[in-house]
């Protein structure tokens, strides 16, 4: 309710520190999930290095239906705001926006059919080395 804050290790030895926006409430979904993201923090894009997907956290959120505004202060000083900054946090930390991403239309934008940056040089064949029998 009062927000959130979090260190991710990413597989390329970043970290990412990933946090709430401020007022924002994270609302359970089925089975008291919710599904953020982190636009262009996931893997490479398959034959785009240089491109990378989509980093999914998958929350899972347990708090009341309603809450009184007036509350909110109170709830802040008893639970505790988020630490700032967070003890696994380093000098060198990359800040991370969380966003609402719908995880399939994720998934169909910029990927290319063919993976052109891949494909051999067209050619007829001729050029190059060739092994020779002796």
């Amino acid at each position: 309710l009062t927000g959130f804050r979090m260190v991710v290790p990413h597989l390329d030895g970043r970290k990412l520190v990933i946090k709430s926006k401020p007022g924002e409430i994270l609302k359970p979904q089925k089975g008291g999930l919710t599904l953020k993201a982190v636009e262009g923090a996931g893997m490479p894009i398959h034959q785009d290095p240089f491109k990378f997907g989509n980093l999914f956290l998958v929350l899972a959120v347990k708090f009341p239906e309603a809450l009184d505004p007036t509350a909110m202060g109170e709830l802040r000083r008893l639970l505790g705001a988020p630490e700032h900054p967070s003890q696994d946090e380093d000098e060198g930390d990359e800040d991370a926006e969380l966003q609402d991403i719908d995880p399939f239309e994720s998934s169909k934008t910029g990927v290319k059919v063919g993976g052109e940056a891949y494909d051999e040089d067209e050619g007829d064949g001729s050029g190059g080395a060739a092994c020779q029998q002796q």
